[in-house]
Formats: C-alpha cells, structure tokens, sequence
C-alpha cells in the first residue's frame, strides 16, 4: 500500500494553522485598504466642510432663484403685478403684490413682512443695482413683476463671511434669475 496518495490530505501538527491555507487577511492587504481609503477621505472630507458651511448660501440662493421664477409665473396667470421687496438694512426679502392706489404702502408692507425671508447671519444683502446705474444700498429696494409677464431688469449683490461675493441678475423676459458666483453688475456686462 503506497502512502503518495494521503500525502496531500495529511495534516502536518508541527505546521501553524494559517500556512494550512485559511482564509484570511494579510498585513499588506489590510496596509493597501487603509491607505485607499485615507486618500478617500482626505479629499472628500473639505468638500464635506465647505457644503456644510455654505448650505445657508445654497438655501438662500434656491429661495430667491425659485420665487423670482414664481413671481414672474404669478403675475402673468393672475394678470395682476407683483413686487419683490429686499431689505438691505434688514438683511431680508418678501414677496407681496403691488399694492393699489388706494392701499397705501406702509399697510401692505406691514401685512407681507411677516412672510419674510430673512438671510442667515453668515450672508448680507450688499446692494440691489438698476440699469442706468442706479445702486440702492441702504432701506428697501422694490423690483417690479409685471402682469404682462416681464420684471424690472436688476442685480442682488450679496457677501458671505469669507467675503464670497454672489451677484443674481433678474432679467426682463426670462423666467430664470441667473447667478454668478462673483459681483457682477451692468458695467461689466
């Protein structure tokens, strides 16, 4: 009887368990895992850090850009004009329509400051710039939302605290507000 046949099946007790091909892990393979994921992270992690800082920008930005595009739909369907009112002092935006000749505006603007949008402390309201350069920089600055489906042309310069300056352009007969991540005004245009 030849025992070149169980040689391959006999287990060696002198020989440690991991050379008997256990499955298993080896210290260059957990190394190579480790560092792959270190490289992840370490250009993952301030892209994480500068989304949540500017996530109160982000939510600004999407406020403005989705109610000047309502404003505009508003006003046409209902044929009725409508006014964008933003507060530089106060560091704030509403929406109300045109108040009409025999309202007057103190109560129409009392009545719609409740439903104010109003910025997070780490972004301000720079200025509100017309055509024809005219810049209001202090009070309120009013753009108009036409019932015949167009809006007064201006730019909304705002800062961030890391002086990040954010221009929107809201243009006459387009729906959209445009946004550019710099202060742009007509001059440069």
């Amino acid at each position: 009887m030849s025992t070149a046949g169980n040689w391959s099946r006999t287990v060696r007790p002198d020989v440690p368990r991991r050379c008997r091909g256990d499955k298993g892990f080896t210290l260059i393979e957990l190394t190579v895992v480790i560092a792959i994921v270190s490289i992840v992270f370490f250009f993952s992690i301030p892209r994480l850090r500068n989304d949540i800082l500017t996530d109160q920008t982000q939510k600004t930005s999407r406020w403005l850009l989705a109610n000047v595009r309502s404003l505009k739909e508003r006003s046409f369907r209902a044929k009725k004009d409508y006014v964008l009112h933003i507060d530089i002092d106060g560091n704030a935006m509403w929406m109300s329509e045109r108040p009409s000749e025999a309202a007057t505006e103190g109560d129409t603007l009392a009545k719609t400051a409740q439903d104010r949008y109003q910025l997070p402390d780490n972004l301000r309201i720079l200025d509100v710039e017309f055509p024809g350069d005219v810049q209001v920089s202090t009070g309120v600055a009013d753009v108009f939302f036409y019932a015949k489906g167009y809006s007064d042309t201006a730019f909304i310069h705002m800062e961030d605290d890391e002086n990040r300056r954010l221009s929107f352009l809201i243009e006459p007969f387009l729906p959209e507000c445009r946004y550019y991540e710099r202060y742009e005004g007509f001059e440069s245009r």
